[in-house]
């Protein structure tokens, strides 16, 4: 399976990533249903990751980061509303232990992850 995701501002394509995968969890999301589009990079990451992601339509939305028991390890964002469109919001990942962790954006619509790993 290939995939590619890109994120385009003012009409301008400033970022493309393109993956051969075998079935992998790239870090990369389209769901029609729950209206939002989103890339992590790089992934595998450091200490600082950017999620791009573009909205179909406005939405209360928290952003948060989940250990693989389903702990809490960051919270990006809180109940804000989000206009439609593309959006960017910088991870920071420093002190987090090495290993899987999964961004999940939570809306009035429904839940929807991201899998991260972090590096040392």
């Amino acid at each position: 399976m290939v995939q590619l995701g890109f994120v385009e501002k003012d009409n301008d394509t400033d970022f493309a990533v393109v993956r051969y995968l075998s079935d992998v969890n790239s870090g990369l999301t389209k769901d029609d249903i729950f209206d939002i589009s989103a890339i992590v990079y790089p992934n595998p990451a450091g200490n600082q990751a950017t999620v791009f992601y573009r909205l179909s339509k406005p939405q209360q939305m928290s952003v948060l980061l989940y250990n693989a028991q389903g702990e809490t390890g960051r919270t990006y964002l809180s109940n804000v509303n989000i206009p439609e469109g593309l959006h960017e919001q910088k991870l920071d990942l420093s002190g987090l232990a090495p290993g899987v962790w999964y961004l999940t954006f939570l809306t009035d619509t429904g839940s929807q992850s991201l899998r991260i790993v972090k590096t040392e």
